[in-house]
């Protein structure tokens, strides 16, 4: 989730990343990282399967507050 922070007016807004979307990036970022470099096709598809665990996490994370309170009133 992307918070912007500030007097309101938009060239004052800092964007403020919200921690679970933060900590899923790193993770995706981590892994990705660790893409066999020979062509193993076992290991890259362990690795395959990796990357789609960790884009599933991000797709998980409402990226914009608005969409997180419609999210928190639809489970209510």
């Amino acid at each position: 989730m992307v918070l912007a922070v500030g007097s309101g007016s938009r060239s004052e807004e800092a964007l403020v990343v919200d921690p679970i979307l933060k900590a899923t990036l790193v993770r995706l970022r981590a892994v990705k990282s660790q893409r066999p470099a020979d062509a193993n096709p076992g290991e890259f598809v362990d690795w395959g399967e990796k990357i789609a665990d960790c884009l599933d996490a991000v797709a998980i994370v409402p990226p914009f507050a608005a969409d997180q309170k419609d999210a928190d009133v639809r489970a209510d």
